[in-house]
C-alpha cells in the first residue's frame, strides 16, 4: 500500500507547480501585424454629374450641372477641373467653372427631391470625340495640394479617451492616441500624434498598453 501511494504523491505535486507557473507564462502572446503610413498627394475637389451642350454658333462644349447646398460654397467661377465620360475613357477633358446660378432649386433624386444650384462649365479642349449630350463626370477642384499621411481603417482602433494605434516599440506594442482627418478611400489621415518614422503595427483586438506581441510578416 505505500508504495502504491508514491505515484499519488509524484502526481499531486506536479500538479501543485503546474497551478503555480505564472499567468504571464501560460498566456498567449497575440500577434500584431504591420501596416503602412502611406503618403499621398490629395487635393480637395467637389465632383458631380452633368451633360454636355455644344454651342453650334460658336462650337464651344459647355457643361450643366448641379451642385448640392452643401458643396455649393466651395465651388466659384475660374476653378478648374477635369471632366470624364463613359463615352470617351480614355480622355481626361479640362473645363472651367463659367456660371454659377443666383439661386437655388430642387430635383428629384429618386423617391425624394433635394436642393442644388446650376452650375455651367466650358471644356477648354473640346475635340471631334465629344457630343452634345454626352454625359460627363466632373471633378471641380477646390483646394490646393496636400501631402497627406493615410494609415488604413482597420488598424485604427478607439476608446473613451478617443482614437488610437500601437506603435512597434522592442517587440512590445505602445499605445498611440493620434487626431485624424479625412475619411479617404484608401484610408483615413493622420494629422498629428505620429511620426512617419515609427512602425504601426495592426491587432484584431484591443491589448494592453507595451503588451508583448509577436510580428507576423
Amino acid at each position: 500500500m505505500k508504495k502504491a501511494a508514491l505515484p499519488i504523491c509524484i502526481a499531486a505535486v506536479l500538479t501543485a507547480i503546474i497551478l503555480a507557473v505564472p499567468h504571464f507564462v501560460t498566456k498567449s502572446i497575440p500577434t500584431a501585424t504591420p501596416v503602412t503610413v502611406a503618403k499621398i498627394i490629395f487635393t480637395d475637389s467637389v465632383e458631380c454629374d452633368g451633360v454636355l451642350i455644344k454651342n453650334e454658333e460658336t462650337g464651344v462644349f459647355a457643361i450643366q450641372t448641379y451642385i448640392s447646398e452643401k458643396d455649393i460654397s466651395k465651388v466659384s467661377t475660374g476653378l478648374k477641373s477635369e471632366v470624364r465620360g463613359d463615352a470617351f475613357p480614355e480622355k481626361v477633358y479640362s473645363a472651367t467653372v463659367t456660371d454659377i446660378a443666383g439661386a437655388a432649386t430642387q430635383i428629384s433624386a429618386g423617391n425624394s427631391t433635394k436642393t442644388v444650384v446650376e452650375v455651367w462649365l466650358e471644356v477648354n479642349d473640346a475635340d471631334e470625340a465629344l457630343k452634345s449630350g454626352y454625359t460627363a463626370k466632373v471633378k471641380i477642384i477646390v483646394g490646393a495640394l496636400q501631402q497627406k499621411r493615410l494609415l488604413p481603417y482597420n488598424s485604427v482602433m478607439q476608446d473613451d479617451g478617443g482614437e488610437y494605434v500601437y506603435v512597434l516599440k522592442n517587440s512590445t506594442a505602445v499605445k498611440r492616441y493620434i487626431i485624424t482627418g479625412d475619411e479617404l478611400p484608401d484610408g483615413i489621415e493622420v494629422v498629428s500624434g505620429l511620426d512617419m518614422i515609427e512602425e504601426v503595427v495592426k491587432v484584431d483586438v484591443p491589448i494592453e498598453d507595451e503588451a508583448v506581441v509577436t510580428v507576423q510578416e
